[in-house]
C-alpha cells in the first residue's frame, strides 16, 4: 500500500487531533454519530475497473540506464576529443544581433549575453535556444565557435527578442564527459546483492511488476473512493470540527509567515497573490471537503466493525517505514506519532475492504486502447 499512505496521512495528521479537540472531553471520536451529518451511498458492489500496467523491456532498459548513470565516472576531454550529446562544456560567450529590428541594430551586443564567462552547459539539455547547443557538437576544447540562431516566437524571457536573428561567439574553455561502466556480471557483483546480469534483471522485472501492482491498486482505490465521496450527500457539517480544522490551517500559515517576518496578510499577498478573506474562504472549503471524507471513513469503520490488530500495526508500520525511507518502524512512529500511523493503517484496511467488496473488472493496456 505504498501510495495510500501518501494520500491519507495528511488528513490523518490534521483531522485526528482536530476532531478530538473540537469535541468535548466526554465525547469519544469513535462513538461520534457521523451519520447525522452525511448520508453515505451504497459502498458495497461498486463497479470499478482495475487497469493493468504492462512492464516492457523498455522499462527494464530504463532501470539499467539509471543504474549505470549512478556508477558513471567523469572524464576530462582534451583538444583531440569531439563533443557529443551529454557532454558538459565550460564556455564564454558573447551574443550579437544579426539584422536590423525595431529595438536592435545589426551588430549590437545583447546586454544579457555580453561577455558571459565560465558557464557550464550540458549539450542536449535544452537550456539554450534551439541551435545553440547543437552548434557546439563536433567541436573541441580550445576552439572559438560562431553559432547562428534565431530567438523563438514568442520568447517569454524577453518578448523584444522574439524572432530576432543572432550570432553567438563561443569560446570553449574545457569539457567533461560521463563515462558509463561496462555492463557485465563483474559490475553487478561489485555493486549489487546479485552475482550476474541475469539475476539482476530478474530482480528488476519482479520489482517493476510489484510496483505496477501497487499503482494499479492505488488507482483502483482512488476511483472507488471518489465514487463514494461524489455519491454521498452532506446533511450538515459538524461546525466545531470544520472550524477547528480551518483555524489550525490558518495558524499553520501564520507561523509560516512569521518565519519570513511577515504578517499573514502580507505573506498571502506576496506568495499567493490572495487576500486574507480569499484565503479563509478557500481554507473553509478545504476543511469541509476533508471532514466529509473523514466522516465517510468513520461511518464505514463503525458499520463494518473494522479494527486494526497489533500484528497488522507492526507489519504495516514496518512496510510504511521501508517504502517511505525510514530506518525502521520505530523511526516512522517517532516522526508521525503512533496515533497517526495507526489511523492511516486502519484507513488502508478500509480501502482494501472496499476493493474486496467492489465489482471489479480487470482490463489490460490493449483493452483500453
Amino acid at each position: 500500500m505504498r501510495k495510500i499512505i501518501t494520500l491519507l496521512v495528511t488528513a490523518a495528521v490534521t483531522f485526528v487531533s482536530l476532531a478530538l479537540t473540537a469535541c468535548s472531553e466526554s465525547e469519544d471520536i469513535d462513538d461520534y454519530n457521523w451519520e447525522k451529518y452525511v448520508d453515505i451511498c451504497e459502498y458495497k458492489g461498486i463497479a470499478a475497473t482495475r487497469k493493468q500496467i504492462t512492464i516492457t523491456q523498455d522499462d527494464i532498459d530504463d532501470e539499467i540506464e539509471d543504474f549505470l548513470d549512478e556508477l558513471a565516472t567523469e572524464q576530462e576531454l582534451t583538444e583531440e576529443d569531439v563533443f557529443a550529446l551529454g557532454d558538459t562544456v565550460n564556455i564564454n560567450y558573447v551574443g550579437y544581433v544579426v539584422g536590423d529590428y525595431e529595438k536592435y541594430k545589426d551588430g549590437d551586443k545583447f546586454t544579457e549575453y555580453d561577455d558571459v564567462k565560465g558557464y557550464d552547459l550540458v549539450l542536449g539539455s535544452g537550456k539554450f535556444i534551439s541551435g545553440f547547443e547543437s552548434g557546439l557538437i563536433g567541436h573541441h576544447v580550445g576552439e572559438k565557435v560562431s553559432v547562428d540562431v534565431t530567438f523563438p516566437t514568442p520568447y517569454q524571457n524577453n518578448p523584444d527578442l522574439a524572432g530576432v536573428n543572432a550570432m553567438f561567439v563561443v569560446t570553449i574553455n574545457s569539457a567533461k564527459r560521463d563515462v558509463l561502466p561496462e555492463y557485465n556480471d563483474e559490475l553487478i557483483a561489485e555493486n549489487t546483492d546479485f552475482d550476474t546480469v541475469e539475476e539482476f534483471e530478474a530482480y528488476l522485472w519482479d520489482k517493476l511488476k510489484a510496483e505496477a501492482g501497487e499503482d494499479e491498486l492505488s488507482n483502483l482505490v482512488s476511483d472507488i473512493w471518489r465514487y463514494i465521496v461524489d455519491n454521498s450527500t452532506v446533511i450538515k457539517y459538524p461546525d466545531k470540527v470544520v472550524e477547528a480544522y480551518k483555524n489550525n490551517y490558518i495558524a499553520s500559515y501564520t507561523n509560516y509567515a512569521k518565519q519570513y517576518n511577515l504578517a499573514l496578510e502580507a505573506f498571502l499577498e506576496k506568495y499567493f497573490n490572495m487576500t486574507k478573506e480569499e484565503f479563509v474562504n478557500q481554507v473553509t472549503e478545504q476543511a469541509k471537503a476533508y471532514v466529509v471524507e473523514e466522516m465517510l471513513l468513520r461511518i464505514i469503520i463503525k458499520r463494518e466493525g473494522i479494527k486494526l490488530t497489533e500484528d497488522e500495526f507492526k507489519s504495516g508500520a514496518e512496510k510504511y517505514a521501508k517504502d517511505n525511507g525510514f530506518e525502521d518502524a520505530e523511526a516512522l512512529v517517532e516522526y508521525y506519532g503512533e496515533d497517526t500511523v495507526r489511523q492511516s493503517l486502519l484507513w488502508d484496511k478500509v480501502m482494501l475492504f472496499l476493493v474486496d467488496n467492489a465489482n471489479v473488472t480487470e482490463v489490460t493496456d490493449t483493452d483500453t486502447e
